[in-house]
């Protein structure tokens, strides 16, 4: 049944069989921890409670009996929830504990789920309840080491860096880090990034540690990368990176997604450097700089380096259209011994095949010998004619 405000209710507390209270208009949990702390029930007491609703129409209470929530035979320790004890050491006994859904709920110890959410809802710019992790905080506390966050946790990136060598989900984060760890609770499992973050709940209630980002925090961090979400609050200045956040006024972002002036002189030039680290020459044009860098560029226009080739040669290449030009001397292989094989399967060593030379090859080999012939020919025939024989000397005489 449900009541509405003003209503008339009365309690009557049974104990064991025996009215020991009777309250009017207080709520069923104040009364039962009130008869705990006066020592008015024990363990294995049965305690019930009836509750009466003043009728206008009778002009007398009228017993509502239906109401499991305020009505109902109760045995006082049959459930952590019931027992009078603050069995998590939370401070807080039984309904009064957050853990505890009803009376027969035998775990005053809540649910991670419900844990997680709540503190996220209290603190929402906790990092892992802004689906950061530990790689997160790291880079900001090596690059600001005097961020609010690294210095009121005193944190030491190298410590952050290596759980995050232990376990990459604690590394990276999770988008909703209540229903992960729900999740994995239900299943039985367990998971160092959801006992890390049940650690800083305790941390932020007892000694107000809860690991959230003020706002210098969140502009350092885009400051690294502004990828994350509420980089959108935070216009990047002069050479900050604008990847997914607009740049502050008199502002723009260049090709490589940085903020620098919006206006220059007409005609002016100037070396800019790219991501890759590749420098390019941008000219001024209606007060704006123009000149994309280029993709997969390997090198600037007109620069030379020199470089050694396996067969240990020296060559010097240029750069032309980003590209470096300029290659090794091929180096021409031996020709291949042809493996041959005897019936029984061994290796018959042979030589490399050696080309027959072309009969216009022998003709180039013999030239020479035929005309040193013709040549010793003629000088005999030139000897014969000056100088004759004896035999023709004599028959002269």
């Amino acid at each position: 049944m449900a009541f509405q405000e003003g209503d008339n209710l009365r309690f009557i507390w049974n104990r064991n069989g025996r009215d020991i209270a009777d309250t009017m208009n207080k709520r069923v949990e104040i009364d039962f921890l009130q008869l705990n702390e006066v020592g008015g029930t024990f363990n294995l007491d049965e305690i019930n409670c009836d509750v009466y609703l003043w009728d206008l129409q009778t002009n007398r209470y009228k017993l509502i009996d239906n109401d499991r929530e305020l009505d109902g035979l109760v045995t006082v320790g049959g459930y952590e929830c019931n027992d009078g004890i603050d069995n998590d050491g939370d401070t807080k006994i039984d309904s009064q504990d957050l853990g505890c859904t009803d009376r027969t709920d035998n775990s005053e110890q809540e649910h991670p789920r419900l844990i997680l959410q709540r503190f996220c809802n209290e603190h929402p710019n906790n990092f892992f309840c802004l689906k950061m992790g530990l790689s997160d905080i790291v880079s900001l506390c090596r690059e600001f080491s005097t961020s609010p966050l690294c210095v009121g946790e005193e944190i030491n990136p190298d410590n952050l860096q290596n759980m995050c060598a232990l376990d990459a989900t604690i590394c990276n984060g999770v988008n909703d880090i209540a229903t992960y760890c729900g999740d994995v609770f239900d299943n039985g499992n367990d998971a160092i990034i959801c006992n890390f973050v049940l650690q800083i709940t305790s941390s932020c209630e007892e000694e107000n540690s809860c690991f959230e980002l003020n706002d210098d925090d969140k502009r350092n961090l885009c400051k690294v990368d502004g990828s994350y979400e509420f980089c959108n609050h935070f216009p990047a200045d002069l050479g900050e990176l604008c990847r997914n956040r607009e740049c502050k006024a008199g502002l723009l972002c260049n090709p490589n997604k940085i903020c620098e002036t919006a206006f220059c002189d007409e005609g002016d030039t100037r070396d800019f450097e790219c991501q890759n680290g590749i420098e390019i020459e941008q000219k001024c044009e209606d007060n704006e700089w123009i000149g994309e860098c280029p993709r997969n560029a390997e090198c600037k226009e007109g620069k030379t380096k020199k470089i050694f080739c396996s067969d240990g040669t020296e060559i010097t290449q240029t750069c032309k259209n980003f590209k470096w030009k300029g290659t090794c001397p091929i180096i021409q292989e031996a020709p291949e011994v042809p493996i041959q094989r005897s019936q029984n399967n061994q290796v018959i060593q042979t030589q490399p095949q050696i080309e027959k030379e072309t009969p216009i090859t022998k003709q180039k080999t013999q030239w020479p010998l035929i005309v040193f012939i013709l040549i010793l020919a003629a000088v005999l025939a030139a000897l014969a004619f000056y100088f004759p024989s004896r035999k023709q000397k004599s028959k002269k005489r």
